[in-house]
């Protein structure tokens, strides 16, 4: 027998009970009821709507380190295929790179890069790696440095022209800390690259008033 839909109370509006109602309706469209396991089939469809939820969420906001970072892993772990795999996550991160040294990129967009070239990096630089290419540890350690330097510039760029302090204090402390530990892994990578790796890269210019 269905549960007596829940007393409204006296001291809650009218508006505000239809929308504890869509709410519960809506947990309970998606709230699994069988004692069944999931089907492959199910199972396989559950995964391709995350897939597709997850990619639209980044093409919503590629310069969101932490929508980079999970959809990494997700390609890192659903992929069956590690050449495959391996394919994916470098096309998105030479994507995440570039749109943080892009020239209307944002202080998030340039430490998502950083964070994007140190997953590379960190792939490279694996003990007893026999595909390491040399070439692309150069290439990704000077997008690191564009991406932290495109940061710094940018930060400073805000701090001159005022508009830093405009930014909440908790944002710009989050800002500061990944700077940070991006900065003190890119100093732990700098022993292991390859001899007579030059710091020759140069980060774009930041225009005026850009954020």
């Amino acid at each position: 027998m269905p549960k007596p839909p829940p007393q409204v109370q006296a001291d809650v509006s009218w508006l505000q009970s239809r929308i504890d109602h869509l709410t519960r309706l809506e947990k309970s469209r998606t709230k699994r009821t069988s004692t069944l396991p999931l089907s492959a089939a199910h199972q396989n469809y559950l995964n391709a709507a995350a897939d597709v939820r997850l990619r639209f969420a980044y093409q919503l906001d590629p310069g969101d380190a932490t929508l980079y970072e999970i959809l990494h892993f997700h390609i890192a772990s659903r992929t069956k295929s590690p050449e495959a795999a391996r394919s994916a996550i470098d096309s998105l991160a030479q994507s995440a790179m570039a749109y943080g040294v892009r020239e209307h990129g944002s202080l998030s967009d340039a430490l998502t890069g950083a964070g994007a070239a140190i997953n590379l990096l960190n792939d490279q630089l694996q003990p007893g790696n026999l595909r390491r290419d040399n070439k692309a540890v150069i290439s990704q350690w000077h997008a690191l440095e564009r991406c932290l330097e495109r940061y710094r510039n940018l930060r400073n760029t805000a701090q001159t022209e005022g508009w830093w302090d405009g930014v909440p204090a908790v944002r710009r402390q989050e800002f500061e800390d990944h700077a940070k530990l991006l900065s003190r892994i890119s100093e732990m990578i700098r022993p292991l690259l390859p001899p007579g790796t030059a710091s020759s890269s140069a980060a774009p210019p930041i225009p005026a008033g850009s954020r």
